[in-house]
């Protein structure tokens, strides 16, 4: 059971939010692959069951949020297979708009209609994102019970 977890992070706020994620998943007996998208390398991805995105959002505070150019080059760079379960992620100040759906554009993936998101102000894990990470868990605990 392998999660991989890439972020762009500006003042640490995402990065944090990131590793809170990766601690998690660690805790519930996750193999983990965590990093910025600088460091990222295409072996983090193999055998990954989970792929967690994130970024910072940029823009005007209520209106025309993106990812920065640092995550939008590294989106094109990734393979067109990805992993079955992805997760995206941003920390904002005020609203995360269009944020998401930029996300999605960035990495082919407009089609998909369902993906989870998880976003947070301060870049600590709440409640409500332990649940969806916990929903998870299960989900590929049990497939991987079946595969084996």
């Amino acid at each position: 059971m392998k999660a991989t977890i890439l972020y762009q992070s500006r003042r640490g706020r995402t990065a944090a939010y990131a590793r809170a994620m990766a601690m998690y998943l660690w805790s519930k007996g996750m193999s983990v692959s965590y990093s910025s998208v600088a460091d990222f390398k295409p072996e983090q991805l193999q055998g990954c069951d989970l792929l967690m995105l994130g970024c910072w959002t940029s823009g005007w505070f209520v209106i025309r949020q993106h990812p920065n150019k640092i995550w939008v080059d590294f989106a094109k760079k990734l393979p067109g297979q990805l992993p079955p379960r992805i997760i995206l992620f941003a920390t904002y100040k005020i609203h995360t708009g269009s944020m998401f759906e930029k996300m999605k554009k960035h990495l082919g993936l407009q089609s998909t209609k369902l993906l989870d998101i998880l976003k947070s102000k301060t870049g600590i894990l709440g409640y409500r994102e332990r649940d969806l990470l916990d929903k998870y868990v299960a989900e590929i605990k049990t497939e991987h019970l079946h595969r084996d």
